[in-house]
Parts: C-alpha cells; structure tokens; sequence
C-alpha cells in the first residue's frame, strides 16, 4: 500500500536561518513517478514537538508538549488515512492515480470546496459575522465570538472546514456542548475541564451566530437546532474585607509591573469600575477629583460621574 508522510517545511528567514516556530506541517506522498506535497493546514508552534521518526518508532505525528496535540494527532492521521484510500481507491478502479488527483480530493474532502455553489460554509459565514461585529459592537463582544469559532475548530476539527447548514441540528448542538466539555483547556502542563458556565456562554454565542444567519437578508441557515435550557449555576462572590484591602495597599510587590497591578486593582476597587472602563480612561476625563466618562454594555450608552 502507498504510504503518506508528514514533514515540516523548511523555510529560512532573511537572516538565513532556519525557521523553527509556527512550521506548517506538509504531507508528502509519491504517486506514479512524482512527488505530492499537499499543504495540511495545521503548524507545530515549535519543529521539536514534531516526531521526525514517527513512523519508525510508532509514536504520535505531534509531541504531547504540543498545545492541542491530541486534536492535531487525530486530524493528521484523518488525513493520512484519506490520501491512501483515495490512491487505493484509484487503483481498485483500473484508473492511475496522479498528483493532481490525489490533491483535488484531498481538497473536496477536507476543504470543503465540493460544497454545491449555493451552499454556504459555516466557516465562511462566521467569517462573515466575525467582521460586522468587529464593526458595530465591542471588541471584547468580538473576542468572544471569535473563541466561540476557535471551540468548533476544534470540537469538529477538519470536518468543520466543509460543514455547511443542513448539518446542524440538535444532535449537532449536542455534540459540541460535549465536545467543549470533553475538550476542556490546558493550565500549564494540567488539563482542566470547562465549568459549566462556560459551555453555556459559548452555546449561547453559537446560538446568537445561527439567529444571525436567519437574518432574512442571508437566509444561511433556515433549521431548528435547539439548545436545551441554558442556565448558569449561581456562583459563590469573593470578596476582599477592609482589612484585607489594608493589608494590600501596605503590601510590597517584588516588581514594578505587580505594583501597577495593584494600584489598578485598587483604583477599581475606590472608584467602582471595571477593568475594561479604566483601560478607556483618558486623561481629559479626569477633572477637578472626578471622572467622568460614557460606559457602554451592550446596546446602551450611558453618561457617569465618580
């Protein structure tokens, strides 16, 4: 049977040197004579968590010292596992296998570009929302919709790149509620599980993209997913008595940038702001031992004074 492999690009910088952080990772196949090297679209963050021997040894694709290296591992092998069948496939059929081929299906199964041209991808279409919420609305109200993207790239991994909207469904809701939870995110070298108000903070942006996509002047998406009751668990508030605020304000901090912390903490703390209103604070908005500035949540403007 013909076999795939994975290498690392190689590519150096103008220096001349050897580029060793955010390689991408090739899959390199001999068909009839020529050479296929076919683009993954997944990169190691550094070429020493790549498994150069690999497919002597038996070991992963991907070092666990990879952050996500188990989602890398499964997709790369999904991947090998494709471009051998469709070479085996070939040769099942009496036909002779090429490059070209062998890449155009790689590319209809794993890109999505066998989608019928009515057909919009999902991907293409939270794109799309990404960048008119970038326009109207807050960039960390952004942010969380990006990293709600970020959760179905990995959830689905390289079958999210060819999903389109007849595939979501309740049981599709489900499945990345599980897949967020089963998932979950990486402390240091720990691995943690999401709580539960996470997951539902993020189902409810993916619900907020799929109203979105029902807009009338898309119409991307005409199904029913439905989400089950998403509600947050009541959490415990901590709080800081003023004796313990005491204690920090006397505290001394081993380097200026925990001092600034601290004195941010505490400006917070005397005034009543969030982070995200002092880091909007200007000088000129400071008169006479007030503040006073406009805070924005959601669709509402409002006019304080401290």
């Amino acid at each position: 049977m013909k076999q795939a492999k994975f290498n690392l690009e190689r590519r150096k910088d103008k220096g001349g040197n050897l580029i060793t952080t955010n390689v991408p990772i090739r899959l390199s196949m001999f068909i009839t004579g020529s050479r296929l090297e076919y683009y993954t679209g997944f990169r190691v963050s550094n070429s020493k968590n790549f498994n150069t021997d690999y497919s002597k040894t038996g070991k992963p694709f991907i070092k666990s010292n990879e952050p996500d290296a188990g989602r890398l591992n499964r997709n790369l092998k999904g991947m090998k596992e494709k471009a051998e069948l469709f070479y085996d496939n070939a040769i099942a059929l009496g036909q002779i296998p090429t490059c070209e081929t062998i890449r155009k299906q790689l590319d209809e199964y794993f890109k999505g570009k066998d989608s019928k041209p009515d057909q919009v991808l999902v991907k293409d279409a939270f794109t799309e929302f990404l960048e008119e919420t970038k326009r109207r609305k807050s960039i960390r109200t952004w942010k969380k919709y990006n990293t709600t993207l970020n959760h179905l790239s990995n959830v689905f991994g390289i079958e999210f790149r060819k999903l389109t909207f007849d595939q979501i469904n309740t049981a599709f809701v489900e499945w990345f509620r599980k897949g967020m939870i089963k998932g979950g995110y990486k402390e240091g070298s720990e691995k943690k599980e999401y709580l539960n108000n996470t997951v539902v903070k993020y189902l409810r942006s993916f619900r907020e993209f799929l109203n979105w996509c029902k807009d009338e002047k898309r119409a991307y998406y005409t199904g029913n997913a439905k989400f089950e009751e998403l509600r947050e668990n009541e959490i415990n508030v901590i709080y800081l008595t003023g004796e313990e605020i005491e204690k920090l304000i006397k505290a001394e901090m081993p380097n200026e940038r925990l001092e600034q912390v601290k004195d941010v903490f505490l400006f917070g703390y005397y005034t009543g702001l969030r982070y995200s209103d002092i880091f909007k604070l200007r000088k000129q908005d400071v008169l006479d031992q007030e503040i006073r500035f406009y805070i924005s949540k959601g669709k509402n403007t409002t006019w304080h004074l401290v």
